[in-house]
């Protein structure tokens, strides 16, 4: 009901530009788009590690991200102020190099 995901199945995030701000961290500001509203948005991102996945035997990167948004700002008003309005968003991912 939140997510009305029967007219909106997905969310997505568009990077713009990525700001090194330290030896593993980084900032990757981009668009956002949720319940068919598009906003900026910059994720805090983290590179874990990288090194030989284990199963694949590929070089692999793992990288944590971060960021928080509003869902009243994207017509999720439900409940509020019972409700949080501040919702954190945390993303876990790989990217492997391909051949």
């Amino acid at each position: 009901d939140f997510f009305n995901s029967d007219k909106f199945a997905t969310a997505t995030f568009v990077s713009k530009k990525v700001e090194v701000t330290g030896k593993n961290t980084a900032k990757v500001h981009g668009d956002f788009t949720l319940l068919g509203i598009t906003k900026p948005l910059i994720l805090n991102v983290t590179l874990n590690k990288i090194d030989l996945n284990p199963y694949s035997k590929k070089k692999t990167a793992g990288f944590s991200a971060t960021a928080t948004i509003k869902r009243s700002e994207y017509n999720m008003s439900y409940g509020i102020p019972n409700v949080a309005d501040d919702v954190k968003l945390t993303i876990e991912s790989e990217a492997i190099l391909a051949d």
